[in-house]
């Protein structure tokens, strides 16, 4: 198998880790707190768990404030557009159990490719 092909399923494996983080998360604190909150509250402790993941698994590079800085503001960008989506599907009567589900696969993509770049510039 080919190292890009690799770090894609590397990739894929460290998202599927960071939606659990996010998506239980999210259930848990929906219960007492609306769902906008209950993402952001998902979202900062997926956001953790995918920059320890993302440097030291996924593309194997060393953790510095640069790439950090880079992880942050690309993940900015994601997390807007994110809770943008969550609350285009909730106005629009996706059930609250599912939008974030739907939000998160959209944004997958567009993440990698922002996520992936930063890493490997920075």
């Amino acid at each position: 198998m080919n190292s890009k092909l690799l770090e894609l399923l590397r990739f894929g494996i460290v998202g599927i880790i960071a939606t659990i983080v996010l998506y239980l998360t999210y259930w848990l604190f929906l219960r007492w707190l609306n769902p906008t909150l209950s993402y952001s509250i998902g979202y900062f402790l997926a956001f953790i768990a995918n920059y320890l993941l993302t440097t030291s698994f996924t593309f194997k590079v060393k953790k510095t404030v640069k790439n950090g800085v880079g992880f942050v503001l690309s993940n900015i960008t994601n997390y807007l557009v994110s809770i943008g989506l969550l609350n285009i599907f909730l106005h629009i009567g996706v059930n609250d159990r599912i939008a974030p589900i739907a939000t998160i696969m959209l944004g997958t993509l567009s993440n990698y490719i922002i996520v992936r770049t930063v890493m490997k510039i920075m």
